[in-house]
């Protein structure tokens, strides 16, 4: 019998109580490319002028901001791709983002798993605001919103606003790079907050630092063929205490294992096990005591009176992981919607550049731009999808 975890019946769950909903309001939703659902409507245009009206000169100081870090996005997104392109052992730039029916997520080739909870919520946020931008921006430079809606592709939320394409061609070239630039900005703000909230708010309060770890140091570098110890305990991050002593910065965990010798046994406290290990003299100081972990860092874990509640350290973990990926998935998909790309934002900005300042040839410098970005694209994606293809039939 298969059992399915309480995570994966919230998810059927849902997407049951949605299918319920749209086909409860399928009168009013419009369905296209058969797996694109949208409704369209005119409510919070009202709202959107108000806000874009009561305070005139922030947003165009928001939206010159937005122009330049725009600008940067850009020229940033297309030197990561190149620089992923052109080096190897960087492995895949670019991967397909799904949600995923788990707490844990996953990855493969050529795409990551986010879990479904922190992928709906995260891309919600990501699209009201990108789109909420749009709005705004509009308004500011008014240009009518015939109207805006939410919708889903497949069961990923997505939300559009409709301007007056015909006002947007007549305005001036700085007034179009305000609205294009507006909802990639938004969600660099947004990732902003996401990284100021988890920094100031949320590992203050609640977390405290371990020592994490890359891996063992390899014996043979220097010319031994036993492992250290951490190895040969199988010591597994992050480390939380050292024979008794709280270890929160790599300062308290060095000067904890220097005031050992070697040969001393230790118990070494990670969040899930403790570990009696004897400890090595060091291979080029032996009468240093030596673990063998290789590259300790400062990682951050719940406080201890929140880790030992199973409810507290659930919820915690949910906050502090849906941070991460609010921050993830805003700077991520706010930096590819950059690409200069004929129907993207960054390819509606070149366009505006090009037509502004060399108008004879924005035509082929729009041409040149989307060709050689889905050239680099597919030399990046297609052979990920023909390795994984393969591994199908190994």
């Amino acid at each position: 019998m298969v059992s399915i975890g309480y995570y994966t019946l919230s998810v059927i769950a849902f997407v049951a109580v949605l299918a319920a909903f749209m086909y409860a309001d399928r009168k009013n939703i419009t369905r296209s490319h058969g797996i694109v659902f949208y409704k369209k409507t005119k409510r919070g245009r009202e709202f959107v002028d108000a806000l874009a009206k009561s305070h005139p000169l922030f947003w165009r100081v928001m939206g010159n901001a937005g122009v330049a870090a725009g600008i940067v996005g850009m020229i940033g997104a297309v030197a990561f791709l190149v620089d992923a392109a052109l080096t190897p052992k960087a492995g895949p730039g670019l991967a397909l983002v799904l949600p995923f029916p788990s707490a844990e997520g996953a990855s493969g080739a050529g795409f990551v798993g986010v879990p479904f909870w922190h992928f709906m919520i995260g891309i919600a946020l990501f699209v009201l605001v990108h789109e909420g931008f749009h709005a705004i921006q509009a308004r500011n430079e008014n240009v009518a919103i015939k109207s805006m809606g939410v919708g889903l592709v497949a069961i990923i939320p997505w939300a559009f606003v409709e301007p007056n394409e015909r006002q947007v061609r007549k305005k001036p070239w700085l007034s179009r790079m305000r609205l294009y630039a507006a909802g990639a900005f938004g969600n660099f703000l947004l990732a902003g907050v996401a990284l100021l909230v988890t920094n100031f708010l949320f590992v203050p309060a609640f977390a405290s630092g371990a020592i994490g770890f890359g891996g063992y140091v390899d014996p043979s570098q220097y010319g031994a063929s036993e492992p250290f110890p951490a190895q040969a305990a199988g010591l597994a991050p992050p480390i939380i205490a050292f024979d008794g002593q709280r270890v929160e910065t790599t300062e308290e965990f060095s000067a904890a294992l220097a005031a050992k010798k070697p040969g001393d046994a230790v118990v070494v406290q990670t969040l899930s096990e403790s570990y009696t290990i004897r400890l090595a003299a060091h291979p080029e100081y032996p009468d240093r005591a030596y673990l063998g972990v290789a590259g300790p860092k400062v990682v951050q874990v719940l406080k201890d009176a929140y880790r030992n509640d199973p409810l507290k350290a659930g919820s915690l973990n949910f906050v502090g992981d849906l941070l991460y990926w609010i921050f993830a998935l805003s700077l991520g998909i706010g930096l590819a919607n950059l690409f200069p790309i004929g129907p993207l934002d960054g390819g509606q900005m070149l366009r505006t550049l090009a037509e502004r300042f060399t108008p004879r040839l924005a035509g082929d410098v729009m041409r040149a731009s989307t060709t050689f970005m889905m050239v680099l694209i597919l030399w990046m994606i297609v052979p990920v999808l023909l390795g994984a293809i393969g591994s199908l039939f190994v």
